[in-house]
């Protein structure tokens, strides 16, 4: 014999025994899951913030070292490679892209990840 779904709703007859006792099982889960919310968020609130450390390191690192080797005088920096000028020229151009794409993926990560929690 096939039911239909309202059939075994209304059939459903769970037993509850003891009012008291069900309502002081039911607060004591709910206390469980509380405590277990808050871990939760403030699990994720500690990696947000770890992870905005990191960001923030990077980037401060990431710019004391830029701000050395462009601050620094070409003497220091002149390696005596035998490189054609063509390559020297290529590298020259591309040098502020070639470091600010690695700046720039964490801060993308980060950005990602704040929008995917707030959703």
């Amino acid at each position: 014999m096939k039911m239909t779904p309202e059939e075994l709703f209304d059939s459903f007859k769970p037993d509850l025994g003891d009012g008291d006792r069900y309502v002081e099982e039911l607060s004591k889960k709910l206390r469980s899951y509380e405590m277990l919310h808050k871990i939760c968020e403030e699990n994720a609130r500690k990696s947000k913030t770890a992870l905005l450390a990191a960001v923030l390191v990077g980037l401060l690192l990431g710019g004391f070292i830029m701000a050395v080797v462009l601050l620094s005088p070409t003497s220091v920096m002149d390696f005596h490679f035998k490189l054609g000028v063509r390559v020297l020229h290529f590298s020259i151009r591309y040098a502020t892209i070639a470091l600010l794409l690695p700046a720039a993926v964490p801060v993308c990560l980060f950005i990602s990840l704040l929008l995917r929690e707030q959703n």
